[in-house]
Parts: structure tokens; sequence; C-alpha cells
């Protein structure tokens, strides 16, 4: 059974007074919904627009939950801040998440499929795609170390990611497994260091991830996908 959105909420919370002095605030949302009959509880997912604001969900329901549920999102924003956010609630079968790299609130909802146990995969497209899959099958070649066993692994241990000529890039490429030395790596590069640091979360929560690239007829037509999947 493909997955169905049951509920759809969108919440904005700003300093809404008359006065001229700038606010902070916090709360905590409390989502009510009924998972429909036949039908069981998988994911929720949030889009978020944030200016000196943020979000955590502190509650959801177990997978497979049934009934009266609910979703508890906390918020909160600086003086001059606000946060508007619509969470989603699916039921359904368990399924691989696409996120697109630099999506609205993409690493949010990174870090909400981790927080879940949701596999999901992030799409790049472009130079991006091309620049950040040559760096991973130019350090591909180092220590192999799966990303569940990252723990063992001392970070002086780790190869640099000093500057050298890409690799020339084949019209299509078998999964590169992501190890440990290659995200340490990465995380030293401006440009990729926040697909990085989801990687390192995606570490200290058992997932491993694997990178498959497609070229285009042009470096702007170029695709990567990056899974990330339990181990």
């Amino acid at each position: 059974m493909a997955q169905q959105l049951i509920y759809k909420k969108t919440k904005s919370h700003s300093d809404g007074d008359d006065d001229w002095i700038p606010d902070s605030a916090q709360g905590t949302d409390k989502h009510k919904f009924t998972i429909p009959a036949d039908t069981k509880y998988v994911r929720y997912a949030i889009s978020a627009s944030e200016n000196l604001g943020g979000y955590e969900v502190k509650s959801s329901p177990k997978r497979g939950a049934t009934g009266d549920q609910n979703v508890n999102v906390k918020w909160w924003f600086l003086p001059f801040g606000n946060i508007k956010y619509t969470l989603r609630v699916y039921t359904g079968n368990v399924e691989i998440i696409p996120i697109e790299v630099g999506s609205n609130n993409w690493i949010g909802q990174a870090l909400d499929a981790i927080k879940q146990g949701d596999n999901f995969k992030l799409i790049l497209g472009g130079h991006d795609a091309r620049n950040l899959f040559s760096t991973i099958k130019r350090l591909a070649n180092d220590r192999f170390i799966p990303l569940a066993d990252a723990s063992t692994v001392e970070a002086d241990d780790m190869p640099g990611a000093e500057s050298s000529p890409a690799a020339p890039i084949e019209p299509m490429v078998e999964p590169i497994t992501i190890t440990i030395a290659i995200v340490l790596a990465i995380i030293s590069i401006a440009a990729f260091a926040t697909i990085a640091a989801i990687f390192i979360e995606a570490i200290h929560n058992g997932y491993n991830a694997n990178a498959k690239h497609k070229a285009g007829a042009t470096p702007l037509s170029d695709e990567l996908e990056i899974s990330v999947v339990k181990a």
C-alpha cells in the first residue's frame, strides 16, 4: 500500500503585538488526528520557513500506530524572528524518502527521517552532483570502513581532503559505498559540509550510505543519488 497523506496543518508564529519592542517566544503545538480504519501510521514530514527561529518534534506515534494520535511540535523564535511550518502525516507502507538537497527544509527533512528510522536518499543535480561524486570517487580507494563502524575509528587516522584533479566522470557508475574516511574528508569541504554532517548523524543511528552517479549530456544534467539506509 502506497503512503497516503491523512493530515496536513500549517502553523505560523511571530511577534504579533503592536509595541516597538522585539520579543522572543517559544511554545508547543499539539496536532491531533485519527488514523483511518484499516490503515497504520508510518511517518510525519515537515516543511518550514525559518527566520531566527526553528522547530523540534518532541513526540510522535510509533510506526504502525492506529486510532487517535498526536504529534507535538516545539517551536521558537528570537527577537525579529518567526517560524512557519507545515506538518504532514502519512499512513501506509515504509518507503525510501526522496529528499532534494537545497529544497525547502531539506536538512530538517533528513534529520526527521533519521529520527524516525526512515530510509531516505539525497538527490543532487548539476555541477554539485558532478563535483561531489568526483570527490567521493577519488576518496573511495582509501580504507573501507562502513558507516555503522564509525565509533571504532579515530579521526586522526582518516585521510585529508587535499585538493587534487577530479577523476573523469563515466556515463554510469555502480554505487560507491560512502565510508567514514570519505565523510571526514568531505566535511572539510565547505560546499559539502552540511551533507557530511547529515552522514555523521546517520552514523550514530546505525545507517550506511552509497552514492550512484548518472552523467548527463552536460554537467548541468548530471544527477547524484545518495541512499542512506539502516544497516
